[in-house]
């Protein structure tokens, strides 16, 4: 069982300024009081783990720089996630003084394409802080949701991370929860996703420039390089914290487990103690038992198993290994519900 959780992701806020198609955190409510959140970071201090803060937009949340400081000063690496149309010269100061690393959502290769995603304006105000994040000496990272609409243009949008002076890139398929559960056009063919994985694989190692996949470690498939990489699912090494305090089984399967209010080194035990979290950890759909990368994968996405086929038990519709005719048409009903 582990002492302390390898990373901690804490959504502090849902406010944004933006209004993505793919959103995941748009019905989430709640946001702690600046001493409350103070509170938390003392004690996510004493667990020297990294934070990675997101939202939401973080920029929204007044406590941010009061907790940003207070983490720093006591040696905890900290990262953020934001749009970065709020960041301002102070902002990117305040943040590279503090040697905060970005990560920030990148989800088309033209202004067309990730405004289709994100909203008319966010092209442009996503260049101007790239601008104040390089002019600053901020390192960073770029996010993409890859989706329907943007599939076709990974590896144009790897070449332009590249471009941009990323340190890498991050890619991840979308789950159909929160705004993303209603908009069709955002589902993906298995198949040509995993076909695409396989040139951004290629294209990856041929720049020399690091790929990673969050939330689909069914694409272990597609096998690992120097500059690719795969992550597996971190339920039970890490955890999310939402903004009202409450802790789920991870940030996209909201399911309650425990609660900040008790403390985070109560919280965590809980965590790791609660028969969900086990038996979510432990299952391994029957349809992968016999595949040979079911002791990385597991099953793949749970959150996006669970949004589809309403249990834990199934395996994640986008992994073409496992794909039966009954799944299929579990994927396709769910494409036109």
């Amino acid at each position: 069982m582990p002492v302390k959780p390898d990373f901690t992701i804490w959504l502090v806020t849902s406010r944004c300024n933006l209004r993505c198609s793919h959103c995941y955190t748009c019905d989430i409510a709640g946001e702690l009081t600046e001493e409350y959140a103070l509170k938390i970071a003392e004690d996510l201090a004493d667990f020297s783990t990294p934070v990675d803060i997101t939202g939401g937009e973080p920029l929204l949340w007044k406590p941010l720089r009061s907790v940003i400081k207070l983490l720093k000063d006591n040696g905890i690496e900290v990262s953020v996630q934001s749009n970065l149309s709020l960041l301002d010269d102070d902002y990117a100061k305040f943040l590279s003084d503090f040697e905060v690393s970005i990560f920030t959502s990148l989800d088309g290769s033209s202004r067309r394409l990730h405004e289709k995603l994100r909203g008319l304006g966010s092209w442009d105000s996503l260049m101007d802080g790239l601008k104040l994040v390089k002019e600053f000496g901020l390192k960073f990272a770029t996010v993409t949701t890859i989706t329907g609409i943007n599939l076709h243009a990974l590896i144009d949008i790897l070449r332009l991370s590249r471009d941009l002076g990323a340190s890498y890139t991050a890619f991840i398929p979308v789950i159909p929860i929160g705004r993303a559960k209603y908009v069709h056009r955002l589902n993906i063919n298995p198949s040509e996703l995993l076909n695409t994985v396989t040139v951004l694989r290629d294209t990856a190692n041929s720049l020399g420039f690091e790929v990673t996949f969050w939330c689909a470690p069914f694409l272990s498939s597609v096998g690992s390089t120097k500059y690719f990489h795969v992550s597996d699912c971190p339920i039970y090494r890490a955890w999310d914290i939402l903004p009202d305090g409450s802790i789920p089984l991870c940030d996209s399967l909201r399911m309650k487990v425990t609660d900040v209010k008790v403390g985070i080194s109560k919280a965590w035990k809980e965590y790791l103690a609660s028969p969900l979290v086990k038996n979510v950890f432990s299952t391994v759909p029957e349809a992968c038992r016999n595949c040979k990368y079911n002791a990385i994968c597991r099953g793949g996405c749970k959150a996006r198993a669970y949004a589809v086929t309403n249990s834990f038990t199934s395996p994640d519709p986008l992994c073409t290994l496992t794909q039966s005719s009954s799944q299929r048409s579990l994927l396709v009903t769910h494409r036109r519900a």
